[in-house]
């Protein structure tokens, strides 16, 4: 198993584990830890990168849940916590995109 594998799990079982527990300093942990996934996601995945961190940002998806009794919250919260996820990631790979656009 690569490392890349190995840290988006840990990132996905930190984003549940925060929906049901306060973690201290959470939003940077999440943030740090989805700056490091976004450097270890293949170039080829990068639209589908962009496409999820607007849609669970933007598009409201990760309250699209709050409706379902006793389990919503927590997926919202999950949903939330993967959107701050995707977002560091998306801003890792489009860092990344204009380094090797510059580059000679």
């Amino acid at each position: 198993m690569d490392i890349g594998k190995t840290l988006k799990q840990v990132t996905a079982a930190v984003a549940v584990v925060s929906a049901f527990a306060a973690l201290p300093q959470e939003a940077l942990l999440l943030c740090v830890l989805g700056l490091a996934c976004g450097w270890y996601m293949a170039e080829g995945d990068t639209i589908r990168v962009l496409v999820t961190a607007a849609a669970l940002n933007v598009g409201g998806v990760a309250g699209g849940a709050d409706a379902i009794p006793t389990v919503g919250p927590m997926i919202g919260d999950i949903l939330g916590a993967m959107g701050a996820v995707y977002t560091a990631m998306a801003v890792t790979m489009i860092v990344m995109g204009v380094i090797n656009r510059v580059k000679p």
